[in-house]
């Protein structure tokens, strides 16, 4: 009877031990499958998004001439216009603080008061404005023109 036990025991023990290896389990083998599907496989990679499609929050996209665009306000307070400048525009003490810069062959003339700035970037008939107007909850209404002279 002490043989049967035994014998028993090993029995009921060996599929338990199998599982305790430090060895990666071997992979499943695919099972057939009884389901078909109308869908041809593609060669194709998945879709990702590309990086460019994700501006940066400063960037701003020159509008088409004698339009407007609305500018989503950043978190830094640095706008940029690629190929004509930079502006900086800092809420403080219930006002508004404005630092610009030109890229090269294009000049500034700008005007602010407490809650409002109007920075026109000129080179030769080009005419690109950016205004802003600073309300009362902080936030910055800001859009960008480009002016058909």
């Amino acid at each position: 009877m002490r043989r049967s036990c035994a014998v028993l025991l090993a029995l009921v023990a060996a599929p338990l031990l199998a599982g305790c290896t430090d060895d990666p389990p071997a992979p499943a083998e695919a099972s057939a499958s009884t389901s078909s599907s109308s869908a041809e496989p593609s060669d194709d990679p998945p879709a990702t998004p590309s990086s460019s499609a994700v501006p940066d929050p400063g960037e701003i996209e020159r509008p088409e001439p004698g339009t407007c665009t609305a500018v989503p306000e950043s978190p830094d307070g640095l706008y940029t216009l690629p190929g004509i400048g930079t502006v900086r525009l800092i809420p403080q003490n219930n006002g508004l603080s404005v630092e610009a810069r030109t890229d090269d062959g294009w000049s500034i003339d700008s005007s602010s008061d407490e809650d409002e700035a109007d920075i026109e970037f000129r080179r030769g008939d080009e005419d690109v404005d950016l205004e802003a107007d600073l309300q009362d909850d902080g936030r910055l209404e800001i859009q960008v023109c480009d002016d058909d002279d």
